[in-house]
């Protein structure tokens, strides 16, 4: 259609619709082109699959942190899980570092992620029934562990699942694609672990080097009815990290030494969530401390009134700091001694599987929170006595009054109070029977921790109306007044607010009241007339 002449569309048509034949061997090409594709691309799917099948995919850790509201013994399985060869549900399994008792793995009933454990399995997973869950993922076809949300425990009596008010599972495996930053500015990654600069520490290096020594803050109490702590009233020197040195098992600054067990094992390691003798940098020097949970143990000679007393031990346990005594421990054969204490600890404690007694509980302590710090010295932290104190706690309420402070100082992290000035800890002397020259008051040679100490960290060094660790305590006489500050030296802030009020009278502790702290808004002149110094306004008699 459309031509004039019926030869002319022809010619047309001769013309657009030209044949070129194919040479032979063209022909022959083109018949094999299209099966290799398909057996090219077969064999790329079968790589992937088996690389999938392998786990290669997936994080070689995870890291976990179990929330303890709803069922309080899961806060003692929080930790770091490896990734395991075997396949339960057509999904790889991971298993708890420490221990081979407890895992994550797919139960096809559930259609779901569960947590699993037996303390009878020995460390076989084979022995683990997945479906048999004390936690659980929501339904899911997901393959990767880190793939899952909503999250659930069981509770022991009912049955009935309970939402996990916190729940944190994150990848600990910084060579897994888009996990290279883990590390920071801090650490290296090799292995998929981070190797930490010296001074730094954490899986992850997020933190600095821990106080090597806790002291609690003197206003506030101390633990209540805590075994050993017959004198500790004046105990200005409380928990100490506990170091390896040489053969030895040391508490520097109460100059405690034993001869260390042929059974110590886990010398020296570097992986994250290991316990052990964690070997780091710090002070200068490589050093070796005895790490539980991620955290350093602090520990604290007990003294009573027959004399010496059991180690007084202060450990993480997964979300919250806990203390306890050597003697509530089961299976160390002699508590008072700290070279048994240490092998024990180091050798065979883990968290749900020891049985221990939980004496004192602190707040949680949540992962990429704000709380998130390597030593129990957070100034929110509150402390509490648990009502059940067995593998599990519920704690009581209301709080202790109890804080804890790292005993040394640093001019813009942990300051001097009430005019104190923080000195160089090679500038320390003994203690001096006059106490005209300020010094903390303690019985204890703090030299002996310039070995594990940064060097940019001192003590303080008191004026003579003012002790503790950080000079905290007020020791004033009855009149003390706006003169009697006006009067000491090194005493600043509080000098000044004070003078600024004219109409500031000295009334000493008899004539104070409580109407009078209401006119101050300093707050270290707050403290001072708290402790009964003096008080403000022509009312104040």
């Amino acid at each position: 259609r459309g031509y004039i002449f019926r030869v002319l569309r022809k010619d047309t048509e001769l013309v657009t619709n030209v044949k070129i034949p194919l040479r032979r061997k063209r022909r022959n090409l083109a018949s094999f082109v299209v099966p290799f594709s398909f057996v090219g691309v077969l064999i790329g799917w079968i790589y992937i699959v088996a690389k999938q099948i392998r786990g290669n995919y997936l994080a070689k850790s995870v890291a976990v942190q179990f929330g303890d509201a709803a069922n309080p013994r899961m806060t003692f399985f929080s930790g770091i899980y490896d990734l395991h060869n075997k396949v339960i549900g057509g999904r790889h399994v991971y298993v708890q570092r420490n221990w081979g008792n407890a895992m994550f793995a797919y139960c096809r009933d559930e259609e779901a992620w569960t947590f699993t454990f037996d303390l009878e399995a020995d460390g076989d997973v084979g022995q683990l029934d997945p479906c048999d869950w004390s936690a659980k993922s929501e339904e899911t076809e997901a393959y990767g562990l880190l793939s899952t949300s909503n999250w659930v425990t069981q509770d022991d009596e009912s049955g009935s699942a309970i939402p996990f008010q916190f729940f944190s599972l994150v990848s600990n495996d910084c060579s897994l694609h888009g996990r290279e930053d883990i590390c920071g500015d801090y650490g290296e990654c090799v292995d998929g672990e981070c190797h930490c600069d010296d001074g730094r520490y954490g899986r992850a290096c997020q933190y600095k080097m821990p106080c090597p020594a806790l002291v609690r803050d003197g206003r506030k109490g101390d633990f209540p009815g805590l075994p050993g702590t017959y004198f500790n009233t004046g105990l200005t020197v409380g928990f100490e990290m506990v170091f390896l040195e040489g053969d030895d098992v040391t508490l520097y600054v109460q100059d405690l030494k034993e001869k260390a067990h042929s059974e110590l094992r886990l010398v020296g390691n570097h992986r994250a969530g290991v316990n052990g003798w964690k070997e780091e940098f710090m002070g200068g020097r490589n050093v070796r401390f005895l790490e539980v949970n991620e955290r350093p143990v602090y520990m604290r000679r007990g003294l009573g009134r027959e004399g010496t007393g059991p180690l007084q031990i202060l450990f993480f346990v997964g979300r919250r700091w806990a203390l306890t005594t050597s003697e509530h421990i089961d299976g160390i054969a002699d508590p008072y001694s700290l070279s048994e204490v240490a092998s024990f600890v180091s050798s065979n404690f883990l968290t749900y599987w020891t049985n221990f007694e939980v004496l004192f509980v602190s707040d949680p302590l949540d992962s990429k929170t704000d709380t998130d710090i390597v030593t129990p010295t957070h100034s929110r932290f509150k402390w509490y006595q648990p009502l059940t104190g067995k593998n599990g706690f519920v704690y009581s309420s209301p709080e202790i009054n109890l804080s804890l402070t790292c005993f040394f100082c640093k001019e813009d992290i942990n300051i001097c109070h009430n005019g104190g000035m923080c000195k160089n800890l090679l500038d320390w002397e003994a203690e001096s029977d006059s106490y005209g020259v300020g010094r903390p008051r303690i019985s204890y040679d703090l030299t002996r921790l310039n070995g594990t100490i940064d060097k940019d960290w001192g003590y303080c060094e008191c004026p003579s109306h003012a002790t503790g660790a950080l000079c905290e305590i007020l020791d004033l006489p009855p009149d003390a007044g706006c003169y009697y500050f006006s009067q000491q030296q090194g005493v600043v802030d509080p000098i000044v607010d004070c003078v600024c009020h004219e109409s500031c009278k000295t009334c000493g502790i008899i004539g104070s009241r409580d109407d009078c702290f209401s006119c101050f808004d300093g707050s270290n002149l707050t403290k001072i007339w708290k402790n009964g110094a003096g008080c403000c306004g022509e009312d104040c008699a």
